[in-house]
């Protein structure tokens, strides 16, 4: 029995080592704070990249400017706006949460900054609202 219970022990702790996971692995869902507004003006300077988004129960979908980008996982960090490279094979990102999230996030005056607490899925592009707030 201390055998195998020896055994057990030690395939736990050699696992990780035996077989390591990769950073991309680890990363399928990011953590990630997005600033940005709605339908930006053609020459705002402070857009650094216009995302397509969509969600998917109101069948609404909006041009939305991204100023402001950061995510909050080691594998991802200082990628800035790259970690939205999904966006380029899919034509929208799909924004799923609570009711009450999406439609504050959809709602917004074109040009209202929007600050988004959210996760984001980088296999397949999809965005799950946590918080929605407008700084001043």
């Amino acid at each position: 029995m201390k055998f195998a219970t020896g055994l057990i022990a030690l395939t736990l702790l050699a696992a990780p080592a035996l077989f390591p996971v990769t950073a991309h692995a680890q990363a399928d869902n990011v953590p990630i704070r997005i600033e940005g507004v709605w339908d930006p003006a053609a020459d705002n300077k402070s857009v650094l990249t216009t995302l397509s988004m969509y969600a998917a129960k109101q069948h609404t979908k909006r041009s939305f400017g991204v100023t402001s980008v950061q995510t909050m996982d080691a594998a991802t960090a200082g990628t800035g706006v790259d970690v939205f490279q999904q966006a380029e094979i899919n034509p929208s990102i799909v924004v799923y949460g609570r009711d009450n999230e999406i439609s504050s996030f959809f709602a917004a005056p074109a040009g209202k900054k929007v600050q988004v607490l959210a996760i984001y899925w980088l296999n397949n592009g999809d965005l799950i609202l946590g918080s929605v707030k407008f700084p001043k």
